[in-house]
Formats: structure tokens, sequence, C-alpha cells
């Protein structure tokens, strides 16, 4: 990413920049930049440095964001194993409150018949 943003700006650069007229060869082996190209080059890195810290700031947002999302699909699933777990305690209780309830019916029915034979 960093390769294809700088490729962008230096092409952009070397629009702005005459190669055959702007840059000269000195006797010493450096070379002469006209202030034009110099200006050019100067902004172009500058933006250059500008978007890479923008993509390094939003790779950062990006993963934060999934471990956001992570967090999210994690929590999703704890809450759909809680309410599968209180339905069948629901369920449970359900079927034993039948249970309880005849009992129930049954403990008055004894308690009564053996009051009656209590004389």
């Amino acid at each position: 990413m960093k390769l294809l943003l700088s490729f962008i700006f230096l092409t952009n650069t070397a629009m702005a920049c005459n190669y055959s007229k702007d840059i000269t060869r000195n006797d010493d082996g450096s070379y002469r930049y006209t202030r034009l190209c110099h200006i050019s080059i100067g902004k172009s890195l500058t933006e250059l440095d500008l978007t890479t810290e923008k993509v390094t700031l939003l790779e950062k947002k990006l993963d934060e964001t999934y471990k956001v999302l992570d967090l999210e699909a994690r929590r999703a699933e704890m809450w759909t194993t809680v309410a599968k777990d209180y339905e069948s305690l629901a369920n449970k209780l359900e079927k034993e409150r039948y249970l309880w309830f005849g009992g129930g019916v049954l403990l008055t029915v004894l308690s009564v018949y053996l009051a009656g034979q209590v004389k």
C-alpha cells in the first residue's frame, strides 16, 4: 500500500518536473534541480508522509473495529447459550410443576383419608 502511494505521489511530482530541462548534472556527479522541482518534490513527500500516517491510523482503526466485532460475536454466542440454558430450565420446571401439583393432590387426599381414620 505504501509503495503504491509513493508511486502515485512521485508520479505527480514527475509531471511537475521536466527531467530534461529542470535537472542538470554537476561536475562532481551531483544533480541540480530547479526551484519548482524542489517545491513539488517537497510537497509530494509531505503529502506522502501524511497519507502514510493516515493509512497507518486507518489500519489501526480497522483492527480495533475487528476486535469489537469479535467481542460482539462472542457476546451474542454467550447470550444464545444462556437463553438455551434458561429455556431448558423453564421446560424442566414446567414438567416438574405437574409432578408437584399431582404430589400435592395425593398428599391432600391421603391426609383427608388418614384424618377420617382417626377416631
